[in-house]
């Protein structure tokens, strides 16, 4: 059987802050929310995702627009 597939998306709060997650697993399946520190990512579980989502629905966000969202969703400085 294959791996889960892992969807990387990005939502906009009220707030108009644009947050970063991955997501897999089932939709109808128990939810596990994967939390990290600063100033990790949602990458650091990269490995562990596909494993649960073969029974849960699995969600990982980084904590702050600092980190991945950030780089999406603005063109980085040029420093001269």
């Amino acid at each position: 059987m294959s791996p889960p597939v892992v969807q990387i998306k990005l939502v906009e709060l009220p707030s108009k802050i644009n947050v970063f997650y991955r997501e897999s697993g089932p939709s109808n399946a128990s939810v596990v929310l994967l939390l990290h520190g600063f100033p990790s990512s949602s990458h650091q579980y990269r490995n562990l995702i596909p494993i649960l989502a073969a029974k849960y629905h699995v969600r990982v966000c980084n904590k702050s627009p600092s980190t991945i969202s950030g780089y999406l969703t603005r063109t980085p400085r040029v420093r001269r």
